[in-house]
């Protein structure tokens, strides 16, 4: 059944043999990240992972968006395989005015960005090693539909 998300990065408008087809929105995030192509806003994780999958091509694409959980706070998400993303939260500490991910803590999200592109960060397992390479980028000419 069709659906539209109107908090959302896309909404979702018909369905065509059981795939959903994605119309982009236009970006309005009331935010000071709105007009990095890594920002996503507000949407959630599974849609996260649906546009990762989608119209990811290769493993350390990503993007930032809100967390869901508290306001002021981030998430990152990462493709790691076709099948397999990552997410790791973004805490925003106001006292110091920093950004902190793990035990890490940036001044900026452009500084925690350009750090992973650099070094690994680690999930649950220490073994798996993860690089941002490129942020997502979404083009009506790689849409799928």
């Amino acid at each position: 059944m069709p659906y539209e998300k109107t908090n959302s990065e896309y909404t979702s408008s018909s369905i065509i043999d059981g795939l959903q087809m994605l119309t982009l929105k236009n970006r309005k995030h009331n935010s000071p990240y709105e007009n990095q192509d890594w920002f996503f806003g507000t949407i959630s994780r599974d849609e996260a992972e649906h546009l990762l999958k989608i119209y990811g091509n290769e493993q350390g694409e990503y993007l930032i968006r809100n967390s869901e959980r508290k306001f002021g706070n981030y998430s990152l998400s990462i493709r790691e395989t076709h099948e397999t993303m990552r997410h790791f939260r973004i805490e925003y500490q106001e006292q110091t005015a920093t950004f902190l991910i793990g035990k890490r803590s940036f001044t900026t999200l452009r500084q925690l960005i350009e750090h992973y592109h650099k070094h690994p960060i680690y999930d649950a397992n220490p073994a798996n090693k993860l690089y941002l390479t490129k942020p997502l980028i979404i083009h009506e000419t790689n849409s799928q539909f």
